[in-house]
């Protein structure tokens, strides 16, 4: 996901405990996690540290704040309040899956690894988890191991469509080529517009001298995006194998 500037000042000159005194916690953070789900997240962060400014203790505060750095790829300031939590609640699934993102972000693929095992062991059945432990295998090139994960959480989630762009990156690594197709098709399926999805497969129809289909891949990837260089660079590619040269040119030119 794209990083999303958010101000962090109050690192360095904490407030005083000022803006929260006429209210209650309980009604503070109903306010923080409004903006949390309306993703309005320097609002949602804002309050959460007001709650902490006044309980520094408060679990759901430093939890969630945390959370809300891991969103916008602050990973070192989500794992000091995420640490801050999980000294409180360490039995929290979901505080160790998104403990395990900040340190799949920092590149500490091993210690994630763990993280998101540990979020495995507190709930079997989380899915999201699952997503995390086939990342971090594919960064460790473990990726027998990976697509096992990758279909663990296909059958939690299985109308969750990067589950299935994500497992035909990795059964295209593992020489899989009609898995990777069958996995790009369905994540197509469940969203139509997902070019990426689109992309990848399109490659791979040109890998197999499927060339028309390549071609239509790549013009429905410059359809959803008209923006994407590499889409325009591989249909004109395409074109040039079917011998198509106005078309190849033009291509070329746009």
């Amino acid at each position: 996901s794209a990083h999303v500037s958010l101000n962090l000042s109050f690192w360095l000159q904490p407030d005083p405990l000022v803006k929260i005194l006429t209210q209650s916690i309980p009604q503070v953070m109903q306010k923080a996690m409004a903006h949390h789900r309306n993703n309005e997240l320097q609002e949602a962060f804002d309050t959460y540290m007001d709650v902490i400014d006044v309980q520094p203790k408060h679990f759901d505060a430093l939890y969630l704040a945390g959370v809300v750095l891991v969103q916008v790829g602050h990973y070192e300031k989500a794992l000091h309040l995420l640490d801050r939590a999980k000294a409180i609640k360490s039995n929290h699934y979901e505080l160790q899956y998104n403990r395990a993102n900040a340190l799949f972000g920092l590149e500490r693929y091993k210690e994630a690894l763990q993280g998101y095992s540990r979020s495995i062991e507190l709930r079997p059945n989380y899915g999201l988890a699952f997503l995390g432990q086939s990342n971090v295998l594919t960064q460790l090139e473990a990726h027998e191991h990976a697509a096992t994960c990758i279909d663990c959480a296909i059958k939690l989630m299985p109308d969750y469509e990067l589950l299935f762009f994500n497992r035909g990156n990795i059964m295209e690594t593992l020489g899989k080529t009609d898995e990777a197709i069958r996995s790009f098709d369905r994540a197509i399926e469940l969203e139509p517009t997902y070019s990426q999805a689109w992309h990848n497969r399109a490659n791979l129809m040109g890998l197999v001298k499927r060339f028309d289909e390549a071609k239509n891949g790549f013009k429905e990837v410059i359809r959803l995006n008209p923006a994407d260089y590499d889409a325009y660079v591989s249909l004109a590619a395409t074109y040039l194998v079917l011998r198509e040269f106005d078309d190849a040119i033009k291509t070329y030119e746009q």
